[in-house]
């Protein structure tokens, strides 16, 4: 009887606790939300995607830079981004480095990366969405794309 009421109580704070985080944004998407932040994005946790947003608030420089993203260890693996900036726009996110320690992480990122890579063209930067699955691989190429906008913007 004791070990059936320990799950339940378990169980109850386990989906308390996922309940709050999902309220909250996430685990990941609060961290890019602090690093966007502490890019120079403002406002209080996730902000919402914006497909039509001024390039003039991001601010990055005018002519064109490729800048090479830190290499960012994520748990399965490690990954490195390279952002390109023209016009004052993020025009291209590529990745210079995926490196995984097994071949499931290897498809998840096959699917999860044109989609990061989307996200932050559309967001112009961070936070960005993270892909249900593929929450480890979406914290490391949001902080590789952290530290390669972190370099652009000095």
């Amino acid at each position: 009887m004791r070990r059936a009421f320990s799950f339940v109580l378990g169980t109850v704070a386990g989906i308390v606790a996922i309940t709050l985080l999902e309220g909250r944004g996430g685990i990941i998407e609060s961290i890019a939300a602090k690093q966007g932040s502490a890019a120079g994005n403002t406002g209080h946790g996730r902000k919402p995607l914006s497909r039509s947003g001024s390039s003039a608030a991001r601010r990055y420089p005018m002519p064109p830079e490729t800048v090479a993203g830190g290499l960012v260890n994520f748990g399965y693996g490690e990954i490195s981004v390279q952002v390109e900036v023209a016009g004052g726009r993020i025009t291209r996110v590529a990745v210079n480095r995926f490196k995984t320690l097994d071949s499931y992480s290897a498809q998840i990122g096959q699917f999860a990366i044109p989609v990061l890579g989307k996200e932050v063209l559309a967001a112009q930067g961070l936070p960005i969405r993270v892909i249900s699955g593929a929450t480890y691989t979406s914290e490391g190429y949001a902080s590789s794309v952290y530290s390669a906008l972190k370099k652009i913007k000095g």
